[in-house]
């Protein structure tokens, strides 16, 4: 316990290794206070506990979390259990410092604990402990104002009177357990610059290394266009974020944990018009995300100028290097062929292309699962869905005649401006996962409406379109999110196991089932002021899954499985 105490003083000053280490000039002590660059925070001991009481708990192993917050109380003396723990880097004429802070009630009962490990302090002058860590290095600290403050140099830490931590680590506590900011904004002009030498240095010597190495010029073309659509992503990211906020946390009242990423942008940049457009959009495919599925997808928004005209580029290199393989290949038997191919390749294309310019993206998609007769639905927004439904027949007329093609029914129905089209097949006895997943007959519809594509796998395929169409109606009036994503976890397990006779998963879904649907991992982006946060979160009934792996792998460990229940904690900082 005493090498975790250790380790979280000495990681506060982890960050500052990667950093430069020029030597400061004595007479600098004048230097114009500086705007904090990273921020890192740790929330209060006392709220981590709470957490991991609930954590271990929800994964059937309460008892774990019960023995650890009794353990460490005697090896957090002096420490304020109360405050978060933090740190803060700036740059200080262009020099980097990082300054850690240790709220303390006792700070020689907090030394005392950490002698063992890091020896007896020694006095530094002006209230300065210079202090040894078990690897080598030396820092320094001081005590003002309730805080342990914890520097490289003893002049990082000579004058903290005025430090605010609580005002430094601004809302990362009550939001986060653990928390990292990056203000971009204020890193220095010329350390943005150099980190975009450095990377279009490596990118330009890749390059070269291509040219030497890769014979294929389409390839070589389609490699450079990706390359220097992403250098000038990232060059706009350095200049155009105002803060990167990446932080854990546990919600014990809403039975999960998750991580978030928060992007803002300065105000009137390319980001910030760009991020913008994914707010307050609508979708034409909301109905194709079923409450049952075991997956799910949404994702509505704009693009912005500066992405249409790079994705175009993408597509045009795309073209050239499709063309190019086709031109080559010897499963074409002759050059008719490859000129229909050539032109169906075109035609295609030209669609999207012509949907890349209208700016808008919509799709949305659904899987449910259910042996031998598992559904798949899917809807896309295109410029021109009547037009892919002609490229389409084409390929029908030339292939139908072809030994063993399946069975295709035209225009079996029409639903609002949406042709349908179902094509119907046995499934070899051969394809033993297929006739599990799908029976012994697949069925596939295709539903092309004027600005629309629809894709349904699975019995039923055309009433499922149809009423899925008709739920898109009714919610199109509707603001959606830029992307959301759901998996089931339970449902997935549950279909594997039956289709593949696996008891172990049998096992694990009838663990998820007693979380009572809390079985979700969910992946969605929402508006923030200025930005966009991106969410990843993980429903208890995972976490449940997780302890039960453990003892099955590990033999149990301390505490036993069992109903998952909620425990009293932080909640939701």
């Amino acid at each position: 316990m005493q090498r975790i105490l250790k380790w979280a003083a000495t990681g506060l000053l982890a960050f500052s290794c990667f950093m430069p280490s020029a030597a400061r000039a004595e007479d600098k002590s004048e230097g114009k206070s500086a705007e904090p660059v990273v921020v890192i925070s740790v929330a209060p001991l006392d709220d981590l506990v709470g957490d991991i009481k609930y954590l271990t708990k929800a994964a059937g192993k309460g008892d774990f979390g019960e023995v650890f917050s009794l353990l460490i109380v005697p090896y957090t003396e002096g420490l304020d259990r109360t405050r978060p723990i933090g740190l803060v880097a700036t740059f200080e004429d262009m020099e980097p410092k990082v300054l850690g802070f240790i709220p303390v009630n006792d700070l020689k009962g907090l030394l005392g604990v950490l002698e063992e490990q890091l020896g007896e302090p020694e006095d530094a002058g002006d209230g300065v402990l210079e202090l040894t860590a078990p690897n080598g290095m030396t820092f320094y600290l001081k005590e003002s104002n309730g805080w342990a403050f914890i520097g490289r140099t003893a002049r990082d830490v000579s004058d903290v009177s005025d430090v605010k931590p609580l005002e430094i680590l601004g809302d990362l506590p009550a939001s986060y357990g653990i928390g990292v900011r990056m203000y971009l904004s204020n890193l220095p002009p010329e350390i943005k610059q150099f980190v975009i030498r450095q990377l279009n240095a490596g990118f330009e010597q890749q390059l070269k290394q291509n040219l030497e190495t890769e014979d294929d010029e389409q390839e070589r073309q389609l490699a450079e266009s990706i390359g220097r659509g992403m250098m000038k992503s990232i060059q706009t990211a350095l200049n155009d974020i105002d803060q990167l906020t990446v932080g854990w946390n546990v919600d014990s009242e809403a039975g999960k944990t998750y991580l978030e990423c928060d992007i803002t942008a300065l105000p009137d940049t390319k980001l910030a018009k760009a991020m913008s457009l994914a707010y307050g959009n609508t979708s034409n495919f909301g109905g194709l995300v079923q409450d049952n599925a075991a997956l799910s997808f949404q994702t509505t928004t704009r693009s912005d100028a500066a992405s249409i005209e790079q994705a175009l580029s993408f597509l045009g290199d795309m073209r050239k290097k499709a063309i190019s393989e086709i031109s080559k290949d010897n499963n074409l038997p002759d050059d008719t062929a490859r000129e229909f191919a050539t032109a169906l390749l075109n035609d295609l294309l030209d669609v999207a292309e012509s949907t890349i310019k209208s700016g808008k993206v919509d799709a949305a998609g659904s899987v449910v699962l259910k042996p031998g007769a598992t559904n798949i639905l899917l809807g896309v927004a295109v410029a021109d869905g009547y037009a892919v439904e002609g490229i389409l027949d084409r390929i029908i007329e030339a292939a139908e005649n072809e030994p063993n093609f399946p069975s295709i029914e035209r225009n079996v129905a029409k639903h609002g401006d949406v042709h349908m089209h179902r094509l119907s097949a046995p499934v070899p006895a051969g394809e033993k996962e297929a006739r599990q997943m799908f029976g012994e007959k697949l069925e596939v519809v295709f539903g092309a409406g004027k600005e629309s594509l629809y894709l349904a796998v699975g019995p039923g395929g055309v009433d499922q379109l149809k009423a899925a169409i008709d739920k898109s109606a009714a919610v199109a009036s509707q603001t959606v999110a830029p992307l959301r994503l759901s998996l089931a976890l339970e449902q997935v397990l549950n279909f594997v196991a039956s289709v593949q006779n696996e008891p172990v998963l049998a096992l694990a879904a009838a663990a998820l089932k007693s979380s009572n649907g809390k079985d979700h991992i969910l992946v969605q982006a929402q508006k923030i002021e200025r930005g966009l946060r991106y969410r990843v979160e993980v429903e208890e009934g995972i976490l449940l899954l997780g302890g039960s792996a453990a003892a099955m792998l590990g033999g149990g460990g301390i505490g036993g499985g069992g109903p998952i229940g909620r425990v009293g904690g932080p909640g939701a900082r």
